[in-house]
């Protein structure tokens, strides 16, 4: 600063005139000025509010620089280092501001007043970037070649992409993957084991935003799974055949016969039926799933006996004979019987020649009347 004054201006003059000696002459002019200053500063500079970029990925906050001249009588050429852009001369008593920004990083800015240092601010970085984790996580077990694999999805629901890798109980599956938005990740693993029990996998996700690295991680529920070898074994054994009846209608003899239907010993379902008419097959066809067996009843068996032959879809089949059997009603004394009526008496099958009241015995010479031996 220089105060104010006055500077002396001092006149001289010599002066010769003819037929006299010469002489000096001398003169001060006083001349006043004023007070001047250059009083430059820098305050510390403004920095607004952050705001994150999606598009630049990065995070930036307004920074005001003030130049104050306010102080100064003479105008003063205000620079900051490095940034030729925010270089300006300020005018006397008067203040200027320039505009820039810091990011993740910060930044220092050293202001030079004519040439000198002046100040030199250091700005923090900012970053305020609020990450998004939405997505839809999800894990099956299957049995594959003998062993169990794991597998696990991820989509992401965000509007950012994402590196994205899954870890199980049995190892990680393999490097992270960048994940768009909307996309999704699928990820297998391994475990080398033929039997595992329910679990969970982690599906950890992460982006580096603002020179930081953020950090999720979603989880997914899977199946207890195990390698099962595949046995096709069903069994028939030899049919059940129930108490003989005798049918009125037709005057013949049946037995029931019933099949056991085993497929306990399998570990894949077994359809089975019996051969025949379409009606047998239709009616005697069952589909019996692994571990289980079932009972099926079949045409019955008539006097003359029946053949069976029960088949599988898995190229299986097994035959049995029934012998026949007869379960006609005694011939009744004094009982009236219709042609074609059927009895056994001593041992023998008889039918009724014709409609009669019986009251010889079949096998004598007078029932041979009335009736004839099978």
């Amino acid at each position: 600063m220089r105060r104010a004054g006055k500077v002396t201006f001092r006149q001289y003059r010599w002066v010769t005139e003819v037929g006299a000696p010469g002489k000096g002459y001398t003169q001060n002019q006083a001349v006043p000025f004023p007070a001047a200053s250059i009083a430059p500063t820098s305050p510390a500079p403004a920095v607004g509010q952050c705001v994150f970029d999606p598009d630049a990925h990065s995070s930036s906050a307004p920074v005001t620089l003030t130049f104050d001249n306010s102080a100064s009588t003479l105008p003063v050429p205000f620079t900051v280092t490095g940034r030729d852009d925010l270089s300006r001369t300020v005018a006397a008593g008067q203040t200027e501001t320039v505009s820039t920004s810091v990011g993740p990083a910060g930044a220092t800015f050293t202001v030079l007043a004519d040439g000198a240092q002046l100040a030199s601010h250091t700005v923090p970085g900012v970053s305020c970037y609020a990450p998004d984790w939405t997505v839809k996580a999800s894990a099956t077990s299957a049995v594959l070649d003998r062993t169990v694999r794991l597998t696990g999805r991820l989509t992401n629901s965000s509007n950012e992409s994402m590196q994205v890798s899954m870890v199980t109980p049995y190892g990680t599956a393999g490097a992270p993957v960048t994940v768009e938005p909307g996309a999704t990740a699928t990820f297998t693993q391994d475990t080398g084991k033929s039997e595992v029990p329910a679990g969970v996998v982690e599906l950890r996700q992460s982006r580096t935003v603002d020179g930081k690295e953020y950090t999720s991680t979603a989880t997914a529920g899977y199946e207890a799974a195990r390698y099962v070898p595949v046995v096709v074994a069903p069994v028939v054994g030899a049919p059940t055949v129930g108490a003989c009846w005798f049918e009125d209608n037709d005057q013949r003899s049946y037995q029931p016969v019933t099949f056991v239907y085993d497929n306990t010993a399998s570990t894949q379902a077994v359809t089975f039926h019996i051969e025949g008419s379409a009606a047998v097959v239709r009616d005697s066809t069952r589909t019996v799933q692994p571990g289980t067996s079932i009972q099926v009843k079949a045409p019955s068996a008539g006097e003359g006996g029946a053949t069976y032959r029960v088949v599988t879809d898995a190229g299986t089949s097994w035959t049995f004979q029934v012998a026949g059997k007869s379960c006609l009603p005694a011939w009744q004394y004094g009982q009236f019987y219709v042609r074609g009526d059927r009895v056994v008496s001593h041992g023998t099958n008889y039918v009724a020649t014709i409609s009669h009241l019986s009251f010889f015995t079949p096998h004598t010479l007078l029932g041979s009347a009335t009736w004839d031996a099978e």
